[in-house]
């Protein structure tokens, strides 16, 4: 089996979770399990979009653009359902949606500009950092935080959390 047939099982298996838990959601329908259902779909919307991208040799800043933003969403969508469990102050709220958005906004601006050659591919790698930086903040305050307090929990409600 072939590395590109391994992609196609894997991308798969995460859209069949992707709607698995679109279906779930939509028979529970709470804000709190919607934004961990919006995270899942999103990240197996950025999967599917990757994998039909490289079977039809699609290489376009449209595509890239609408992938990123699913992706940056993923995350924001990740934060909400942590805001939604356990609160986040508002100025953390504009801060992800600001950070969200300008790294986004500057790898986008940056890749169109390298393709262009207007400037060094260093900007687009300067770019790349700062995206997953945001990225990885948005993900991982979600986890630290949920460990933090499920430290604190009953064994049952902490793993539950």
């Amino acid at each position: 089996m072939g590395l590109a047939t391994l992609q196609n099982i894997g991308t798969l298996a995460f859209v069949l979770l992707g709607v698995a838990i679109a279906i779930r959601w939509a028979g529970q329908r709470t804000q709190t399990t919607g934004f961990l259902a919006l995270a899942i779909i999103l990240l197996s919307f950025v999967s599917l979009v990757g994998r039909v991208s490289a079977l039809l040799n699609l290489s376009s800043i449209a595509v890239t653009a609408i992938s990123l933003a699913a992706f940056m969403g993923s995350a924001y969508a990740l934060l909400r359902y942590r805001d939604s469990l356990i609160p986040l102050p508002r100025l953390w709220h504009i801060a992800a949606i600001v950070a969200t958005l300008g790294a986004t906004a500057a790898f986008i601006a940056s890749q169109a500009a390298v393709a262009a050659k207007l400037v060094p591919s260093s900007l687009e790698t300067l770019a790349t950092f700062g995206l997953i930086g945001v990225w990885a903040v948005l993900v991982l305050e979600p986890i630290v935080r949920f460990w933090l307090v499920a430290r604190t929990l009953p064994v049952v409600q902490a793993w539950r959390l």
